[in-house]
């Protein structure tokens, strides 16, 4: 990684780790890390940039900056947040007016992923898939178990049955990725999370009982 980055990185890290606003919706999921979640886009983002004509700065520095408010601002309006920490960040590194322009839009629009495709350009397209792709494949399988095992009331079956309704929910949203590795990508994961829950359901001998 080139060091630029890891000193956004750096920045970043420091940042979701103040206690500045209270977020009791994000305590709910305690092995849910911000930071991580930021890490695991900026490597998506790295690998959607080896086949869409992106401009790699702008994608990847927005990609590091796109959460960075949720230590300010733990809701939908986070992005407005953390577009200010980026576009005071990249002042005091001294880039240029447009450049910062450039990537402070990025962060602040990054949640608006209903916007039609032709309003986006190639940067946000990445940015916003790279978003999209974490958490489901294995982390989805991996979020809905870790989570489960909190449950008062466990059960291997009872897990079973959270997956798939995980599964469905995000084979719905598949409208929402906007570029063409990143679809193919998202439906990768899908097939494997779909492999999975096929092999449990045969494993938990879940058609002979039905």
């Amino acid at each position: 990684m080139e060091e630029i980055y890891r000193a956004m990185f750096e920045f970043v890290r420091a940042e979701l780790a103040q206690p500045l606003c209270s977020a009791p919706q994000r305590r709910q999921f305690p092995f849910r890390d911000r930071y991580q979640h930021t890490r695991r886009v900026f490597g998506w983002a790295q690998r959607l940039l080896k086949e869409v004509p992106a401009d790699p700065f702008l994608t990847l520095t927005a990609a590091i900056f796109h959460d960075s408010g949720f230590s300010r601002m733990p809701n939908d309006d986070h992005a407005l947040a953390s577009a200010e920490l980026c576009r005071g960040y990249l002042a005091r590194a001294g880039y240029d007016a447009h450049t910062i322009s450039r990537v402070v839009y990025l962060v602040a629009m990054h949640s608006e992923k209903k916007r039609p495709l032709a309003e986006l350009s190639d940067e946000m397209r990445v940015l916003i898939d790279a978003d999209l792709l974490d958490e489901v494949g294995g982390l989805c399988v991996l979020w809905d178990s870790m989570d489960e095992g909190t449950s008062p009331v466990q059960s291997y079956e009872k897990t079973y049955r959270r997956l798939e309704k995980a599964y469905h929910t995000l084979n719905s949203k598949q409208d929402r990725m906007r570029t063409a590795p990143g679809l193919r990508i998202y439906q990768e994961n899908l097939r494997m999370v779909r492999g999975f829950l096929d092999h449990l359901r045969y494993e938990l001998c879940l058609d002979e009982s039905d």
